[in-house]
């Protein structure tokens, strides 16, 4: 019969395993959201907001849409199947109640946490280099031209700009979401092999490849 205190520890490690496991889900989401943050900050986009499904609350238009696109292309690459697999060796590798100790998760995740803002970064990268080039040459006709108003002038041809890079990047950026997703199942793997221990990482870590393969 456990004790109140061992209720409270069960839980305490139970729920600490399960938001070891989400924040990796979070984070490759979030890199997507944080890619459609950065389109709708060079279009000039920012302040038409629409309903967020995935939080409750207003964010801009494009945003929205990236963090759609990222579920879309989850399923897709049959991310949730292997989602299914890591769920299931975690009940398997840890029981309800199994004591685990991970002394080096928390450097795991700020790496993580580095690598999926730098892959969301780069799900837009040439789409944001193009309309830095625009941003440049309206600069240089201001200057040149002061009596055009570049107000009337920038603000269409920088979303006319930005709409038509993302209609031709898109079809382009399943590589990038791999990456993502895949960065994301290296978390879940390095959570199980640190919590294995240096003598069975090597095990866990070929136990968990399927796990990781995503498309």
């Amino acid at each position: 019969m456990l004790t109140p205190g061992q209720w409270i520890e069960a839980f305490s490690r139970e729920t600490a395993l399960g938001l070891s496991m989400a924040t990796g889900v979070l984070m490759a989401f979030s890199a997507f959201s944080m890619a459609g943050q950065l389109m709708d900050l060079q279009i000039g986009l920012g302040i038409a907001q629409v309903l967020d499904p995935g939080t409750n609350r207003p964010s801009p238009i494009i945003s929205v849409g990236f963090s759609m696109l990222g579920v879309l292309l989850f399923f897709l690459l049959d991310g949730h199947h292997a989602m299914l697999r890591g769920l299931a060796y975690s009940v398997d590798r840890f029981p309800v109640g199994a004591v685990w100790k991970v002394p080096t998760l928390s450097m795991q995740w700020l790496t993580t946490f580095a690598e999926l803002f730098g892959l969301g970064f780069v799900l837009v990268a040439p789409a944001v280099l193009c309309l830095l080039v625009t941003e440049v040459a309206l600069g240089i006709v201001a200057r040149n031209l002061p009596q055009i108003n570049m107000l009337t002038l920038g603000v269409p041809l920088k979303l006319a700009v930005g709409l038509a890079l993302l209609a031709l990047w898109l079809p382009l950026m399943g590589g990038g979401a791999a990456r993502v997703y895949k960065a994301m199942f290296d978390t879940w793997t390095a959570v199980f092999a640190a919590a294995d221990g240096a003598s069975d990482r090597l095990r866990t870590v070929s136990a968990l490849m399927t796990v990781g393969e995503v498309g």
